[in-house]
């Protein structure tokens, strides 16, 4: 077993718990009839397949080519029969997070950013997914943070991001654009998005005006109307819904009670 295979294992038996405890939320407008298929699902694995993490983990420089290679060599036919093989309804994976690393092309993301080469890949890894999961009836989501990559201050900067309870109307309207490619060339083939750090929701999301809930939301239903939204707060002590314009709740939680009955 390589290092990489071993990296990537450790991540799957993580993630395997940590979507089993997503659920739909009450809340949403048409929620419960966009998200009755997760509930005839069950469970679903989610892993990270993050740049940074992987160059941590297997002490490598991660670079451009580096993830270009690790990318184009992404096994995504046996990947998909380890999902079918432990019975998961639905699978979920990172577009990207912090490093500024994202495994598929995003042309809006590039003009924004200005960053040559390109450290979104030249695979479409997301469709190649797809295509291997479908046959097998698997679902498909994916996972996004809701500000810019930290780990990258080209980025962050470009974007005009600022960490905190700010408005953030210049980024968001950005990262909007950005989402709303990546949901039209995916299309029907992405079934759900979870956004990842909506800390400052009241600051950044509850405007009357776009940007706002409604708008984030519409973005990711661009190439889908039917696909789901779930917007995660972070870990908190309840599983709660933010917003009507999500479907499900993210549900993070790092500790659990155990009741005796």
């Amino acid at each position: 077993m390589t290092r990489l295979s071993r990296f990537f294992r450790r991540q799957f038996l993580f993630s395997v718990v940590f979507v089993a405890f997503c659920v739909t939320s009450r809340f949403a407008a048409n929620a419960q009839d966009r998200a009755a298929w997760m509930k005839e699902a069950r469970w679903g694995v989610m892993n990270h397949y993050l740049a940074d993490w992987i160059a941590r983990r297997e002490r490598i420089r991660m670079s451009v080519e580096e993830w270009n290679n690790l990318i184009d060599h992404f096994d995504v036919e046996g990947l998909a029969k380890q999902i079918e093989a432990v019975g998961a309804g639905y699978y979920l994976i990172t577009i990207g997070q912090n490093s500024g690393y994202y495994l598929a092309p995003n042309a809006t993301y590039d003009r924004y950013v200005g960053i040559r080469p390109s450290k979104c890949s030249r695979r479409d890894l997301v469709a190649d997914l797809y295509e291997a999961l479908h046959k097998r009836g698997i679902k498909l989501m994916v996972y996004l943070p809701s500000g810019a990559p930290g780990g990258d201050r080209v980025a962050v900067r470009a974007l005009e991001w600022q960490r905190g309870a700010h408005r953030n109307r210049e980024f968001q309207l950005k990262w909007e654009e950005v989402i709303r490619e990546w949901s039209v060339r995916w299309g029907k083939k992405v079934v759900a998005w979870w956004f990842d750090g909506c800390y400052w929701p009241n600051s950044m999301y509850r405007s009357s005006e776009p940007p706002n809930f409604a708008s984030f939301a519409a973005a990711a239903r661009a190439g889908n109307p039917d696909s789901l939204v779930a917007f995660n707060p972070g870990v908190v002590p309840r599983i709660l819904s933010l917003t009507p314009h999500e479907d499900y709740t993210a549900g993070e939680k790092s500790k659990f009670r155990h009741r005796h009955r």
